[in-house]
């Protein structure tokens, strides 16, 4: 069952909602006396009105890869795994760093999450792989001591 708090919130952007499609183009619009009449907070339908999202449209400030960079970082994991190499925390790592190094425009005026050079580290990676939960964590069998005798016997 939703809190009230959020059937409140949705209440308000349909409102809203309903607001910004019964609206005329390109007449001069008194904004403070139409929050006022459909009981809307002025700011919200302000920001609406000049295209800003709902927060639950808006895209998180927090993830440091596109939906593109998340899908090369993921079939580079298949592809290793595929090869038989054991992927380790210092491999993600490396590979996400390099991939927002390619992927960071310096040129780029304005100062967004997304334009910021950004940097992966361990807890990153490792939050990052329980976000994937279709990926887990193998734990490396030890050399059986034949084996570990071959590879030291130089």
């Amino acid at each position: 069952m939703p809190r009230p708090c959020a059937q409140k919130n949705a209440d308000i952007d349909q409102r809203i909602q309903r607001v910004l499609d019964e609206m005329p183009d390109g007449t001069s619009i008194n904004w403070s006396h139409l929050a006022r009449k459909y009981d809307v907070p002025y700011q919200r339908l302000l920001a609406r009105s000049k295209g800003r999202g709902t927060l639950q449209s808006r895209p998180s400030g927090t993830l440091k890869l596109t939906d593109a960079q998340e899908y090369a970082l993921y079939t580079y994991i298949e592809r290793l795994d595929q090869l038989g190499v054991r992927v380790r925390i210092p491999m993600i790592i490396s590979c996400v760093n390099y991939i927002l190094f390619r992927a960071y425009d310096p040129s780029c005026s304005t100062s967004t999450p997304r334009n910021t050079l950004q940097r992966a580290n361990p807890r990153w990676a490792k939050r990052w792989i329980q976000r994937n939960s279709e990926l887990f964590i193998r734990r490396q069998q030890s050399l059986s001591l034949l084996r570990a005798v071959a590879h030291h016997r130089c």
